[in-house]
Order: C-alpha cells, then sequence, then structure tokens
C-alpha cells in the first residue's frame, strides 16, 4: 500500500484509510489467536487449517473489507490488487504459523521488530469478529 501510495495509485488519505482498516481488521484476528481455546478449534478444522486461515485472513482484511468500502482506490488495477494479496499471503504464512504453534521466541522477535521500527499499538482498534461465523469459514 505504501509503494502504491509512493506511485501516486493512491491519495494520501487513501492510503492512511486503508492502513487504518486492514490494522483494525487484522487487530480482530489476532485477538482471536491471543486465545487458546479458539486456536485449537481452528487446528482442529483439518490439515489445511493454516491455508485455509490466510486464505480467510486475505479475503476478511483485504478483499472483502476494502473493495466493499468507500474507500478511493479506484486507480488500483486488477495486477496491483494481485500484487498486495501475494504479499499479505507471503507475510502472513509465517508470522500466523509462528502464533498457532505458539513458538514463543518467533512472538519476541515479532514484538522487538515491531518496537525496533516504531509500530504503535495504540493505532489499532480490534474489530469484533463471530468466532463461529469464522470457523465456519475456515471450515470449508
Amino acid at each position: 500500500v505504501e509503494d502504491m501510495h509512493a506511485d501516486g495509485k493512491l491519495t494520501d488519505y487513501a492510503m492512511m484509510n486503508i492502513n487504518k482498516f486492514m490494522v483494525n481488521r487484522l487487530g480482530g484476528i489476532f485477538l482471536i489467536l491471543l486465545d487458546n481455546k479458539k486456536v485449537d478449534l481452528i487446528k482442529k478444522c483439518g490439515e489445511y487449517y493454516i491455508e485455509n486461515l490466510i486464505d480467510i485472513v486475505i479475503e476478511y482484511c483485504f478483499i472483502d473489507g476494502i473493495l466493499n468500502t468507500k474507500i478511493d482506490i479506484e486507480k488500483l488495477t486488477d495486477k496491483d490488487i494481485d500484487i498486495i494479496v501475494e504479499f499479505m499471503n507471503q507475510k502472513l504464512y509465517p508470522i500466523l504459523l509462528i502464533i498457532l504453534e505458539r513458538n514463543i521466541n518467533g512472538i519476541k522477535g515479532i514484538l522487538s521488530n515491531s518496537f525496533i521500527y516504531g509500530t504503535d499499538w495504540d493505532y489499532c482498534k480490534p474489530d469484533i469478529i463471530d468466532f463461529d461465523l469464522f470457523l465456519e469459514k475456515l471450515d470449508y
């Protein structure tokens, strides 16, 4: 999103709104992943739960969310959207796997990286997600 803004494909307003929207949606996903009981239910959804989870996160945070909102994205092409989805796919897989497997050193690494690069945790106001609906989507 930052690169697309730098290339003039997004206004400042659109970039800020897209980032805020995605952070809030990801915050909702992370709230689910902080609950061990919910993580156990996610893992019971089958052998490919991590791939399905990534698909749902991308759909929820980007495709369903951004494309169906009033955010100014008319300058984005299908190729731009494909690039964002592929980038999210590559980044989400290791992060979600670290969290789902409760890899403490990996989680510390993510947190320290965020601390070093100045991530503002107050920026996020996590969406509230209906977990039953989330599980239904995961178990397709």
